[in-house]
Order: C-alpha cells, then sequence, then structure tokens
C-alpha cells in the first residue's frame, strides 16, 4: 500500500471522508512520542519513579531517562546507540568533505536512517529464555557499576525520584507551554511548520517539565490549539468555501516574517540549544508584555491544565488527520 493510497473511509458532519496512508506515516512522530510519554507514565506511578531529560548527543532534543540509575550502566546498554553515533559522524565528516556545507537537520535524519540501517546487527534465529537473559545482564551490570548497586538500583532510583517530585510543579501553564514549543518547532523546523510538529513537541514538553507525573487528559491537545490560536500565522491561508484540512496547513511563527519557499533548513549543529534560546527569548518578552513596569503584576487570567476541559481543540482528531481535498 504506497503513500497516498486511501486505507480506508470515515465520515464526519460534513459527509464521509477518506484516510490515507500518508496521513498516518506523517504522525508517526506524534504517536511515537505519546506512546513513549503513556509507557514512562505508567512504569513512573507503578513504581514510584521519576524521570529527567539526558542528551546521547550535544545539541540535539534530550531524551528522557529513570533518575537514579548510573550513566554508566546506561551506557553500557546503549551499544546499539554507540554503533549509530559512530557511523553517523563518518558519514557527517564525508558529507561535510565532498559539500563543503554544514549538515542541516534534514539531511542529518536522512543520515541517521542510513546509520541506524547499516549498524543493524543481524537477528540471532534461536531465541533464550527469559532468566537466561536476566542472568547475563546481571552479569555485565556487576561489571560496570559493583554488585551493591546492582542489588540496590531500585531503591537508589526511588531516592532520586522523591528528590525530584519535591521540586516539581504538576500544573501546566497552557499558555506558555504554547509560546515554547512554537519557538522550539519554529527553530528546528526552518521557520516553518505543521500541526503534527507542534502536537509532538507539547507532548516532550510534557515529559520533561512533569517528569512523568501523569499528566491531566487532554492536555497535549489543548497546548497544541493554544499555540496554532496565539502563535501562529498561515503560510497560505485557506479559502472559506474550501477549508484546508488543518494537518495539511502551514505555519509560521507570528513574531517572524514568512521565509521564501526556497530557504534551506536550520544547521544540526547544537541546534537545540538555539531553540531553547529562541523559546527562552520569546516567553521573556511575553512577560515583559503583559507586566509593564509602572504597574503591578495582574493575575494570570489562562487556564491551566489541571482541569481536562479542552481548550479551543482542532476541529479534527489530530492522530486521525482528515485526507486532503481534491
Amino acid at each position: 500500500m504506497g503513500a497516498g493510497r486511501h486505507t480506508g473511509t470515515g465520515h464526519s458532519e460534513c459527509g464521509p471522508t477518506t484516510l490515507h496512508t500518508r496521513s498516518f506515516l506523517e504522525y508517526a512522530v506524534a504517536l511515537s512520542e505519546l506512546y513513549s510519554q503513556r509507557l514512562l507514565e505508567e512504569l513512573c506511578t507503578a513504581l514510584d519513579l521519576a524521570t529527567v531529560p539526558r542528551y546521547p548527543t550535544a545539541g540535539q532534543r534530550p531524551v528522557m531517562e529513570l533518575a537514579g540509575v548510573p550513566e554508566r550502566l546506561i551506557d553500557w546498554a546503549a551499544t546499539r546507540n554507540h554503533a549509530t553515533m559512530q557511523r553517523l559522524a563518518e558519514l557527517a565528516a564525508q558529507y561535510r568533505t565532498r559539500t563543503c556545507q554544514p549538515l542541516t537537520t534534514k539531511i542529518r535524519r536522512r543520515m541517521m536512517e542510513r546509520a541506524s540501517q547499516e549498524t543493524r546487527s543481524a537477528k540471532k534465529k534461536t531465541s533464550q529464555p527469559l532468566p537466561v537473559l536476566r542472568t547475563r545482564w546481571r552479569t555485565g551490570a556487576i561489571t560496570q557499576v559493583g554488585e551493591s548497586v546492582v542489588d540496590n538500583l531500585l531503591r537508589l532510583a526511588r531516592l532520586a525520584a522523591e528528590t525530584i517530585r519535591t521540586a516539581v510543579r504538576t500544573v501546566v501553564d497552557v499558555a506558555a507551554a504554547a509560546l515554547e514549543i512554537t519557538a522550539i518547532v519554529a527553530v528546528h523546523h526552518g521557520g516553518r511548520f505543521r500541526h503534527r510538529h507542534l502536537l509532538a513537541e507539547a507532548r516532550r514538553y510534557l515529559a520533561r517539565t512533569l517528569h512523568r507525573h501523569p499528566a491531566p487528559p487532554l492536555t497535549d491537545t489543548a497546548i497544541t490549539a493554544a499555540a496554532i490560536r496565539d502563535h501562529r500565522i498561515d503560510d497560505n491561508p485557506p479559502a472559506p468555501e474550501w477549508p484546508t484540512p488543518l494537518a495539511y496547513r502551514t505555519f509560521t511563527p507570528a513574531w517572524a516574517p514568512t521565509p521564501p519557499h526556497n530557504s534551506t533548513t536550520p544547521t544540526a549543529h547544537r541546534i537545540h540549544h538555539r531553540a531553547q534560546a529562541e523559546a527562552f527569548l520569546r516567553t521573556a518578552l511575553a512577560r515583559t508584555e503583559q507586566q509593564p513596569a509602572d504597574r503591578q503584576p495582574q493575575p494570570q487570567t489562562h487556564t491551566s491544565a489541571t482541569v481536562t476541559q479542552r481548550q479551543d481543540p482542532p476541529a479534527t482528531n489530530p492522530d486521525r488527520p482528515q485526507h486532503r481535498p481534491r
């Protein structure tokens, strides 16, 4: 079934609609972020744990790891990642030598896929029982961090989680989150982005700020809706008589002019650091505008995410985008 082929039909208030493979593939990253968010929320709730951000690659987005697990133990278990990153460095060096151009985020993603495929080891034909795998892991882990750490690993993780939970706010400021994710997405995607990029970043934001405290239902879609409502402009505004589905509309940040269509994607070097700096700048400017120096700060009127009511959500299900109108 190729991209763009119909995979089924659906119905809406305006009549039947179609779904196709391309829509599902485009939302794969947002769905993956949702799966990771829910999985670690359930794990941390069941075992009384918390998560912290970790930066396997300098300048790139962090990944969330369980707090209290020794760094050396994580690196020892990430043998596949080491091989992939080593191959990625080789491909990047070859590209710079051949083109004399900086590595962009788009090209880096393609190289990452190639490096992952080239370093994939052949799967073993025979499986092994779980007790054998556990014994092997324990033996290897003891050689890395010692037997006492391995025997008390859960207790150490719970102690670290207790320290983190005392400093974490469980109330999400939807307005502030919407501004931050818009600034980050704008940098990562060269100033032009779509609904799926904001939705994936909203889920990363919740994972990063709540440290796996369960987020109230629909918080991710509320943040995404607020970002689209308050901090973007349409690159190509849809015609009123023939509206473009939300999944196919291209946005630019409200504070920047529309970039030319032939603009290049940003360079990959330390891009997440630049995105964080942009988010910090926009947040500081917004606070300055909301709280002038000549008057006392007014109480905030936006709705926090402690309530589960959806805040101006998209007209369509974000995880089931409609087919592009013909």
